[in-house]
């Protein structure tokens, strides 16, 4: 791995791992909605609010968020392997969307990812 290919790494698991604090604290402060569900049911919820999304049908992504938020805090990962043609399709989707993005737009945004980094880290910049 490159030097450059350890730095992306770093910069995309902070921003990975911020979205996710930020995802559970949320998820706390509206009460743990799910704290008491049976894992089974959960898991129905986690295939059930995956698939509503990945299909445009709601374009809410919170109750998805909150029942990822609930795995995490039960330290075991989602079923994604119940739901591996809907994150085929979200893939899919979002690299269509990449792909119609102008080169001015994707540096845009990396930039944007970069300084966040920064500053969340207090990185001179």
């Amino acid at each position: 791995m490159t030097s450059e290919d350890r730095n992306t790494k770093t910069v995309v698991d902070h921003l990975i791992a911020k979205s996710e604090m930020e995802e559970t604290k949320i998820y706390l402060d509206s009460g743990r909605a799910h704290k008491d569900r049976r894992e089974d049911a959960l898991a129905a919820l986690f295939v059930a609010y995956l698939r509503t999304w990945a299909l445009g049908i709601d374009g809410s992504y919170r109750p998805l968020e909150d029942v990822r938020a609930e795995y995490r805090l039960r330290k075991i990962p989602p079923p994604y392997h119940l739901v591996m043609s809907e994150m085929e399709t979200l893939m899919d989707r979002i690299g269509k969307a990449y792909d119609q993005m102008t080169r001015e737009r994707r540096g845009e945004i990396g930039v944007g990812i970069v300084m966040s980094y920064l500053k969340d880290t207090n990185t001179p910049q």
